[in-house]
């Protein structure tokens, strides 16, 4: 009877002390996907600029199928905080973004957070944002 009491007691102080915060959910909408059906779809969430673009590093990556110009990739994210992402369709399916050098312009469809549309190589400071909890970030595929 007494270690009931004691278990419920604890349970009870379990159910109403603060918890930590445990983490948010952050969506990301890339737009203005060529749904032609050819490659796949990177989307990455990178969380310090000292692995930005390093596809291996980030904080998360999922791959999807072309299928619709819309396509939503959900992560769990630690509470706070700076993020940048990024979209790639990798038509060819190399893994890596392709680009021209001269005149510079990527050859695959990109994207990047903050509607950041780079001239030369891709600025993490300038893709970052600080998400509110539930929020959706939109990256505007261009070609």
């Amino acid at each position: 009877m007494v270690d009931t009491v004691l278990n419920r007691l604890l349970l009870l102080a379990t159910l109403v002390s603060p918890l930590p915060a445990l983490g948010e959910v952050l969506t990301l909408e890339v737009t203005g996907v060529r749904p032609n059906g050819k490659g796949e779809v990177i989307v990455c969430l990178f969380r310090n600029g000292e692995h930005w673009l390093d596809m291996g590093q980030a904080f998360g990556c999922e791959t999807r199928s072309p299928d619709s110009a819309r396509i939503e990739v959900v992560f769990d994210v630690p509470a706070g905080g700076h993020y940048a992402a990024q979209a790639l369709h990798d038509e060819n399916g190399d893994g890596k973004p392709n680009f021209r050098i001269f005149p510079p312009k990527f050859l695959e469809g990109f994207a990047f957070s903050n509607g950041y549309r780079p001239r030369m190589k891709p600025n993490y400071d300038k893709a970052k944002f600080e998400p509110e909890p539930g929020a959706t970030v939109r990256l505007d595929m261009s070609y």
